[in-house]
């Protein structure tokens, strides 16, 4: 898709708040840039009717840019502000802290050595439901 970048200029910060309303109602996720302007994103379909809605409410076109999608993204999804919070991140967790024997642990990922393997009985409920391992409030 055609991305374009679009920054429009508004005789008076009413306007602008009138049209930032109609843009966002449609979709277009308008930002504001400082007093009187508006800052939006839109494919090529649509680029027409965004045009029309800040003509209709006083505004000009100030800027006109190509978008890439990385930008696009960066913006609507905000990736490089995500947080991931440390005690969510698991994978390096024995699998004795879930209450898995190692052996059993390498028969549920397909452990290759059969040697390692005995034929003792598998417990399959890892938790007895006592939650015995962390302060439940």
């Amino acid at each position: 898709m055609a991305y374009r970048a679009l920054m429009f200029q508004f005789p008076d910060e009413g306007s602008a708040h009138k049209a930032c309303g109609t843009l966002d109602e449609l979709g277009y996720e308008p930002q504001p840039h400082g007093v009187g302007r508006l800052h939006i994103h839109v494919d090529g379909d649509n680029l027409a009717s965004a045009l029309e809605i800040a003509q209709s409410h006083g505004g000009e076109l100030l800027a006109e840019a190509p978008a890439d999608d990385a930008e696009l993204l960066a913006v609507a999804y905000a990736l490089d502000e995500l947080q991931i919070p440390a005690h969510t991140v698991n994978e390096d967790w024995e699998p004795a802290y879930f209450g898995v024997e190692p052996i059993a642990a390498s028969r549920a990922n397909g452990s290759a050595d059969e040697s390692a393997i005995d034929e003792s009985p598998v417990d399959e409920a890892a938790d007895d439901g006592s939650y015995n391992h962390f302060e439940a409030y």
